[in-house]
């Protein structure tokens, strides 16, 4: 019975408490904060569009891997690395990339760590530091996560939802995740929160 009365006595208390966290200002103005954020992390994660792209060019933009990336880049290469600097005109993977990067033209630049790179006759297998740019004829990314795509005036296809889209205009593409190839244009393979071609009347949430 004793027990009972605490429990009870508990539960009262924190009801009290949660009642002046709702009428405070202040209190439930952060809480409204918190949820917000984590509504947006939750939305950006809910890529709910499988889709397919391929478009005549590509703008820049910037990315956050907090997912390992795997990259191939052909091209010229230069790195620095914790154990030295590299610097190569061949084809070089550079796998399992954790850090901030951006594709700016035909150039990547990638700020981070990574645990596998691999030239045609070396690999090397470890936990490294990298910092590059890379001026790329092609460029294949994997598991690539970009905030938004927005593109101007381009012509391609785009597959989604069992059908394809041939266009020419501008191009929104909210929270892909995929497969980038980048060359003479752009093809991605993923998913998405919605895609956006206002000239093809097309909205996809």
């Amino acid at each position: 019975m004793f027990e009972w009365k605490i429990i009870i006595t508990v539960l009262v208390t924190l009801g009290l408490v949660l009642t002046y966290v709702g009428t405070n200002p202040t209190v439930s103005g952060f809480f409204d904060s918190v949820s917000g954020r984590f509504g947006s992390i939750m939305g950006e994660s809910q890529r709910n569009v499988e889709f397919s792209l391929d478009v005549d060019k590509y703008g820049d933009f910037d990315f956050s891997a907090k997912e390992p990336v795997d990259f191939l880049v052909t091209g010229y290469t230069e790195a620095t690395l914790k154990t030295g600097n590299l610097k190569t005109n061949k084809t070089v993977g550079i796998y399992g990339f954790r850090g901030t990067g951006s594709v700016e033209g035909n150039v990547l630049a990638l700020d981070g760590k990574m645990a596998k790179v691999e030239l045609p006759e070396i690999t090397v297998s470890v936990q490294e530091t990298v910092k590059s740019a890379s001026t790329f004829t092609e460029l294949t990314a994997k598991n690539l996560a970009v905030k938004e795509i927005r593109l101007t005036g381009v012509t391609g296809t785009l597959t989604s939802r069992g059908s394809t889209t041939q266009f020419s205009g501008d191009l929104t593409i909210a929270s892909p995740m995929g497969d980038f190839d980048f060359g003479n244009g752009l093809r991605i393979n993923g998913s998405a929160t919605g895609i956006s071609i206002p000239s093809a009347g097309i909205s996809i949430r």
